[in-house]
């Protein structure tokens, strides 16, 4: 058997050290990437069982609206107490999405 002289063994030794040290780093990322996969998962789950439903109905809901509406506008002695379809309607989208915003689902 021949030998090698020092310099390429340790050479191809430095080589080997450095294949595995890849191999390892590799590993590790994906081991990673699976975690994070996992926790989206868990994450995504816990939302939809989280989720609460709600029954709003016509009346109540513009009743709510025209109280706001006056509430909003008490301080302005020429505004109208009665509020316009555009603003009953603009009001009626931001309470929907303000309630879909805290896990409610309308």
């Amino acid at each position: 058997m021949e030998q090698q002289p020092l310099g390429m063994e340790l050479g191809l030794a430095t080589e080997r050290m450095d294949q595995h040290d890849e191999q390892q780093h590799e590993n590790a990322e994906q081991s990673e990437q699976q975690s994070e996969q996992q926790e989206q998962k868990q994450q995504q789950q816990q939302q939809q069982e989280h989720r609460t439903v709600a029954i709003v109905d016509g009346p109540s809901l513009a009743y709510h609206i025209s109280a706001e509406y006056r509430q909003d506008n008490t301080s302005n002695l020429d505004a109208e107490m009665k509020p316009s379809y555009k603003d009953i309607g603009a009001r009626a989208v931001r309470f929907v999405e303000d309630m879909e915003a805290v896990g409610l689902q309308m």
